[in-house]
């Protein structure tokens, strides 16, 4: 089956990097909206114009998608402090939850969670790592960590391109290809919420898979070719870029080797797609 990882580069075994500590922010609001003053404070991220950045791997020169608005701003994700975690769809005082997420049910072994908004000192507003991807609820601050950082995924659809950014400065500029089937529609609230090696790293999405919010990626369909919704590896010879029939968000290993090891991509980074 598929192993976790860890954001140190490290591999455990298909594994999986669960990342204690990672932070975001709504894509939409570009940052977590707060309505009083327990706000985690952020140190001011990198600055850099992100215009341009080379292509990996020996490949030409490619223009970055511009910065998404609020890229300045920090991300907050929040992690569960335990093996399952309360959701209620608003939040009130009943004592019953409208739902429990399992951690045993991420492959990352490790909810994590996209902050909306925070209310108060004791109620925060996420995107669920669940399907349908989007989805929201609120669960308690005393149940979760926060955490933040300063990275954003953004893919344009026209220009098959991944831009990675950290603040303002694109880190990462790389051909993607976009599968037919298993590419996520364009929904506020995506996010990386696993990473995870692959059981087949020859296979038909490479060494490894960061999983995105609102997908289950369980190993059978890593071992079918087919239903695994990530940004992930390619197969030996084959070069990203264009539109293709299978797969989801598809780049080079030489960036996906990048991304995990030298960069150390968080989870809880937001994804969002551009024309």
């Amino acid at each position: 089956m598929p192993k976790r990882l860890t954001l140190s580069a490290a591999v455990l075994t298909m594994a999986v990097v669960g990342v204690a500590g990672c932070s975001a922010a709504d894509p939409d609001i570009a940052g977590p909206t707060t309505t009083d003053d327990d706000q985690a404070q952020a140190p001011a991220p990198g600055t850099g114009t992100g215009e341009v950045a080379a292509g990996v791997g020996g490949s030409p020169a490619t223009t970055a998608a511009p910065a998404p608005p609020g890229a300045e701003r920090p991300q907050l994700v929040a992690s569960a402090l335990g093996p399952t975690l309360e959701v209620w769809g608003s939040p009130s005082g009943s004592p019953t939850p409208d739902r429990t997420l399992a951690a045993s049910d991420e492959a990352s072994g490790t909810i994590v969670l996209l902050v909306k908004q925070q209310l108060g000192p004791t109620w925060i507003e996420v995107y669920l790592p669940t399907a349908p991807a989007g989805s929201t609820g609120w669960v308690r601050q005393d149940q979760v960590s926060l955490s933040q950082h300063a990275f954003r995924i953004v893919v344009s659809r026209a220009a098959h391109t991944l831009t990675l950014y950290e603040g303002t400065e694109a880190r990462l500029v790389t051909p993607v290809s976009i599968g037919a089937s298993d590419a996520p529609g364009e929904t506020a609230g995506l996010f990386v919420k696993d990473l995870v090696e692959t059981p087949v790293p020859d296979g038909p999405y490479g060494r490894y898979a960061y999983g995105l919010s609102g997908s289950a990626n369980r190993a059978e369909q890593f071992d079918a070719g087919t239903g695994v919704v990530a940004i992930h590896g390619l197969p030996a010879g084959t070069e990203a870029g264009g539109d293709t029939a299978t797969g989801s968000l598809g780049v080079g290993e030489d960036a996906l080797d990048r991304m995990v090891g030298e960069i150390g991509v968080p989870l809880g980074t937001p994804v969002l797609f551009t024309a």
